[in-house]
């Protein structure tokens, strides 16, 4: 049964953060998150929810730096793995090279074949309840001209 905040069909995005060697595969962890809105055109600037006591979490908090990224229907089998496994518990990194599912996008290790991607560096955090909000600067972006964007319908 969709909740009133699964009644709009909602893009699903991948946040990729970053432990420090930020270049390196090994560094990245990614989740999954549906709660992303943007908040201003002049600055280009994005706010997206991150559960409380994840490793994204930590991540941003050691490095503001991150990758959005909008996925396609056909990485909805990515779901399960970056949003219902913990990173703390589970190297997400490692499922990510086995499978060669990176690519390198501004330096950075990303997932290969998604629709958008945004560099984004952290400005601002608020604690949101069980979420924390985080308010993010778009530093550089890039996007192809697919429409086959992966919504909250495509799981639910």
């Amino acid at each position: 049964m969709r909740q009133f905040w699964n009644i709009p069909s909602l893009p699903v995005f991948s946040l990729a953060t970053y432990s420090k060697p930020i270049s390196h595969p090994t560094s990245v962890n990614m989740n999954i998150c549906t709660f992303v809105n943007k908040v201003s055109i002049v600055p280009k600037r994005y706010s997206v929810a991150v559960y409380h006591n994840t490793k994204t979490l930590n991540n941003l908090d050691e490095n503001p730096n991150s990758v959005l990224q909008l996925l396609c229907e056909n990485q909805i089998n990515l779901v399960r793995t970056l949003g219902k496994k913990s990173g703390w518990d589970y190297d997400k990194s490692k499922f990510l090279i086995d499978r060669k599912l990176l690519i390198d996008w501004k330096g950075l290790p990303v997932l290969s074949g998604a629709i958008a991607y945004a560099y984004l560096k952290a400005i601002d955090k608020m604690n949101a309840g069980d979420h924390t909000i985080y308010l993010f600067d778009v530093l550089h972006f890039t996007k192809s001209d697919r429409k086959d964007y992966l919504t909250i319908h495509h799981i639910y």
